[in-house]
């Protein structure tokens, strides 16, 4: 093999078991992943929610909150220690359908609707609905929070007309992590900062974040003296050796399968059959 990309090889290997060794076992236990949670977005609105909460459970009063509020989707909307009544699954009819809002936190003054999605798609009119369910209620400002993973735009069939500027893309990656990360030294539990540390471990593998850091220091690798080249003729070369990789998984695929289902009088196909291009 080419020198140059055996050592290339090699440094990357050490970046890659640098990062890991300096993960601790203890870190890759998650109570969230543990129960199940992480893809099931009902269970992170509840989580969000709860911490939104000023008289929620965590015991830390408004800190969680206050500190979402300073995000500038709120900027001259907010009054300054405006109490909000917050909640999950608020149900409406509009239109003869049913409705679910995610979150709902009410003042006196302000209504702000979090969306929150992370794999399910949009559904019909839905923030438009959702909209127009709050309005028809009473004439207090409506702000709509659009929350996914990586802060993509909601689908016009979603929103139905509705002004642009009522809505505010906030995504998991960014927005929710840096809102708890920025106020986890300020939680005086050490059970509640234990918790959200998870959490925010849990976004992290959500968002790809530990990807993205090991991306970037072999990014910087790579364009280091004439790494660079060495990495094209790697690139060129991976699509044969991943056909190459899948050839030999399926026959040795194949070859097991013949003997699991020997005894049942089965043959799946003869070594003559497989055809490569």
């Amino acid at each position: 093999m080419n020198t140059k990309i055996e050592n290339l090889f090699e440094e990357v290997n050490i970046i890659l078991n640098e990062i890991t060794s300096n993960q601790k076992a203890s870190e890759d236990f998650n109570i969230f992943s543990t129960l199940g949670v992480e893809l099931l977005e009902t269970r992170h609105s509840k989580f969000i929610a709860e911490l939104l909460n000023s008289k929620g459970s965590h015991g830390c009063e408004d800190l969680f909150l206050k500190q979402f509020l300073t995000n500038k989707a709120f900027k001259d909307q907010i009054k300054d220690n405006e109490l909000f009544f917050v909640e999950t699954e608020q149900f409406h009819i509009v239109e003869k359908n049913q409705s679910y809002i995610d979150i709902v936190m009410e003042s006196n003054d302000t209504v702000i609707i979090i969306e929150n999605k992370i794999y399910a798609p949009d559904q019909p009119k839905q923030l438009y609905r959702y909209h127009k369910a709050k309005q028809r209620e009473s004439s207090k400002k409506i702000i709509i929070i659009y929350l996914t993973l990586n802060g993509k735009e909601p689908s016009g069939d979603s929103v139905n007309g509705l002004e642009r500027e009522n809505i505010s893309l906030f995504s998991y990656e960014e927005h929710i992590y840096n809102w708890l990360n920025s106020v986890l030294e300020k939680i005086k539990y050490e059970k509640i900062k234990i918790i959200v540390r998870q959490y925010l471990d849990l976004l992290e593998k959500l968002t790809n974040k530990n990807s993205k850091e090991e991306d970037m220091k072999i990014a910087d690798k790579l364009l280091e003296n004439d790494n660079m080249q060495t990495a094209l003729k790697i690139a060129q070369a991976l699509p044969r050796a991943k056909a190459i990789f899948e050839m030999n998984f399926y026959k040795l695929l194949q070859n097991e399968l013949n003997i699991s289902l020997k005894d049942f009088g089965f043959e799946i196909y003869k070594e003559d059959d497989w055809h490569w291009n």
